[in-house]
């Protein structure tokens, strides 16, 4: 998803909150799309690092795992890896 894409959701989920202001409705849209710019992020790296060896999970934590983002909030993510990286001095 490009940024511009990105801004043209969020401008939608604004303009649907403004027109009928339901909250959880917005906040599970946000959340959704956030989901979605993520997911595709992470595939994206997975492609690019193309690593057997070492498989890594990606995990929502805060208002993110709890599937409640609000407008502005940050997005907390862990990612996690089986193996640890090689350490280069």
């Amino acid at each position: 998803m490009t940024r511009e894409n990105l801004e043209q959701q969020l401008g939608k989920i604004k303009e649907e909150f403004l027109a009928h202001p339901k909250g959880k409705s917005t906040v599970r849209e946000i959340t959704l799309l956030m989901d979605q710019v993520l997911d595709s992020a992470y595939l994206k790296a997975q492609k690019t690092v193309r690593s057997t060896a070492n498989e890594s999970a990606l995990l929502a934590t805060g208002g993110f795992a709890r599937r409640e983002l609000h407008p502005y909030s940050d997005i907390d993510i862990i990612i996690l890896f089986e193996n640890p990286f090689p350490s280069y001095d």
